[in-house]
C-alpha cells in the first residue's frame, strides 16, 4: 500500500529523535531525485510511483529514501521468491477504482461502506431523461447503464454532480475543454512556465499543456472529474502538481 503524506509527517516527526537524516520505508526510489524521474526501460508511465509521490512536499522528500528503488517490481518478486517469502506472488497493492466488476464487484463494495443517491439522468436545458439508481456509480465519458436510447446522436455523462443527484449527458464534444480548473498547485522547484506533460489518471497518457491559473491545453482535452490529481512531467521528471476542482 501507498504511504499518505499525513502518514509520512507522522513518520518523519516520530523518527526524528533517532534518525540522523532520514526516513526509510520499502519503496522503490532511492533519493528524491530519483523518486521523481522514470526509468523508460521500466514501461510507461502508469506503471511508475512517481505520479502517486507527487504529493510529497520538498520537506518530505529530503527525508525520504527508498532502499529498493533501483530494482524494478519484478525484480523484487524474484528476490522474495528466493527467500521463500509469502508475498512474493501477492497481487499488486490496489484501490477501490481496480476493484473487479465482475459480480458487481466495486458498486458492491462502495455501498457496503457508503450510501448510495438515486438520481436524474438530465440534458444541457435540465430535461429528465432517465434515472440513474446511483450517481456515484456514474464516472465522466460513461455511454452505457445511463437508461438512455441507442438511437439517435450517441450522448455520454459529461457531468456528474453528488450534490444534486443529477447527471448531464450531451455529444461526445461535449467531453472536451481547452481549460481545466486546477488548485493545491505544488512546484517541486521554481515553477514552469513551459509547455509540460500534464498526467491526470495513474493510468493514463499524457498530454502537452501549460500551467498557470489553470490547465491550458495545447489540445482539447477530455473533461478530467474534479479532485483528480494531475501531475506535471518535464521530460521524464515530476516537476510539479495539483487537484482538479470543478468548472
Amino acid at each position: 500500500a501507498y504511504m499518505l503524506p499525513d502518514e509520512l509527517d507522522l513518520l518523519v516527526h516520530t523518527s526524528a529523535p533517532w534518525s540522523s537524516e532520514t526516513s526509510c520505508p520499502a519503496h522503490r526510489r532511492n533519493t528524491a531525485e530519483e523518486i521523481l524521474q522514470e526509468k523508460k526501460q521500466e514501461g510507461l508511465r502508469n506503471q511508475m510511483n512517481s505520479y502517486v509521490l507527487h504529493m510529497l512536499n520538498e520537506k518530505q522528500l529530503a527525508r525520504l529514501q527508498l532502499p529498493i528503488g533501483n530494482l524494478t517490481k519484478d525484480q523484487v518478486r524474484e528476490i522474495a521468491a528466493s527467500l521463500s517469502l509469502q508475498t512474493a506472488g501477492k497481487a499488486d497493492s490496489q484501490d477501490v477504482c481496480f476493484i473487479s466488476r465482475t459480480k458487481g464487484g466495486r458498486q458492491r463494495f462502495l455501498e457496503q461502506h457508503m450510501a448510495m443517491t438515486p438520481g436524474q439522468v438530465i440534458d444541457s436545458q435540465g430535461n429528465r431523461i432517465s434515472n440513474v439508481p446511483a450517481v456515484q456509480m456514474v464516472t465522466i465519458g460513461q455511454r452505457k447503464g445511463l437508461g438512455i436510447s441507442g438511437e439517435g446522436q450517441p450522448r455520454y455523462a459529461v457531468d456528474v454532480n453528488v450534490e444534486s443527484a443529477t447527471v448531464t449527458v450531451g455529444p461526445k464534444s461535449d467531453l472536451y475543454y481547452e481549460e481545466t480548473p486546477i488548485t493545491n498547485i505544488q512546484w517541486i522547484g521554481e515553477p514552469v512556465t513551459d509547455a509540460l506533460d500534464i498526467q491526470t489518471s495513474a493510468h493514463g497518457h499524457t498530454a502537452r499543456a501549460k500551467i498557470a491559473d489553470k490547465i491550458y491545453w495545447e489540445k482539447p482535452h477530455k473533461k478530467v472529474a474534479s479532485g483528480q490529481s494531475t501531475v506535471f512531467y518535464k521530460e521524464d521528471t515530476v516537476v510539479g502538481s495539483g487537484i482538479v476542482s470543478k468548472l
